[in-house]
């Protein structure tokens, strides 16, 4: 990263070194809406409703890598025995709250029903990076010493990172519903 070419970090090899390497990566998602909603046409077990309302969206990933290495036999980096050890942490958030307005409508024809909703909201999408690292050389009778970055994370990169942006996102939901009896129901959807 530095010199801008390709590089390699050895975690092991028969007579230089025993290591292992752990990578941890998350996704999370998740939403809420409040709406009002206000009928606009009803009639033949059909039904169209303005809505609007406040909705509150996000999406988080991480990835966490670490990677250590123990010298077991002769290497001009560190002494037998040494053990190397790298910690990068990288998370970025997408976090909106806006408003919206978009259509509701439902429509019945005995056992089988279906709904979609559709909205468009306009809002701030908050946008947060956050980077960090460690990395730890352990020698045998000298003690150990830790940087603050790791092999990715480095100086040149570490840190927070924070900006609001105007967003505006879409969102369209369908789905069927067939009534098996008066207490159980089957339904299948998508939400784009």
């Amino acid at each position: 990263t530095v010199n801008n070419t390709q590089a390699a970090l050895l975690l092991a090899e028969p007579n230089v070194a025993s290591g292992s390497i752990n990578i941890t990566a998350k996704n999370e998602a998740g939403g809420s809406d409040i709406f009002l909603r206000k009928l606009l046409l009803s009639g033949y077990c059909n039904r169209l409703d303005l809505i609007g309302g406040y909705s509150r969206s996000y999406v988080e990933d991480s990835v966490e890598i670490h990677d250590s290495f123990t010298v077991t036999g002769a290497t001009p980096r560190a002494a037998i025995g040494s053990v190397l050890s790298n910690r990068d942490y990288f998370e970025v958030r997408n976090e909106f709250h806006g408003g919206f307005i978009g259509f509701m409508a439902e429509s019945a024809d005995g056992p089988l029903s279906w709904s979609t909703f559709a909205k468009i909201a306009i809002g701030s999408m908050n946008q947060e990076a956050r980077v960090t690292g460690s990395s730890t050389t352990t020698v045998p009778g000298a003690g150990s010493a830790t940087s603050p970055f790791g092999l990715l994370a480095l100086p040149s990169n570490i840190g927070r990172f924070d900006q609001d942006e105007f967003a505006i996102i879409p969102e369209l939901n369908v789905s069927v519903r067939y009534n098996l009896s008066q207490n159980f129901q089957v339904m299948m959807g998508y939400s784009f």
